[in-house]
C-alpha cells in the first residue's frame, strides 16, 4: 500500500500552479472545504479523489 502526502502534495501542487484552495477544489470536482481540511489532515481522502488529485496534477501539461 502507497502512503500518500496528501496534505503536503495537495498544497504543493496548488502553490506550483499558483491556484486558491476554491480554484483547485473547482477543477478536480470537490468543495474548497474538502480541499482545506485535506490539507490540515483533517480528513481522510477516498481513493477516488487520490486519483483526481493526482491526474490533475499529471495532467497539466496536457490542459494547460
Amino acid at each position: 500500500m502507497v502512503n500518500y502526502r496528501i496534505d503536503e502534495d495537495v498544497k504543493l501542487i496548488r502553490e506550483l500552479l499558483n491556484l486558491s484552495q476554491k480554484q483547485f477544489a473547482e477543477r478536480i470536482g470537490v468543495d474548497a472545504i474538502t480541499v482545506a481540511r485535506w490539507e490540515t489532515s483533517k480528513m481522510d481522502t477516498k481513493e477516488s479523489n487520490i486519483e483526481k488529485i493526482y491526474t490533475f496534477a499529471f495532467a497539466i501539461p496536457t490542459i494547460w
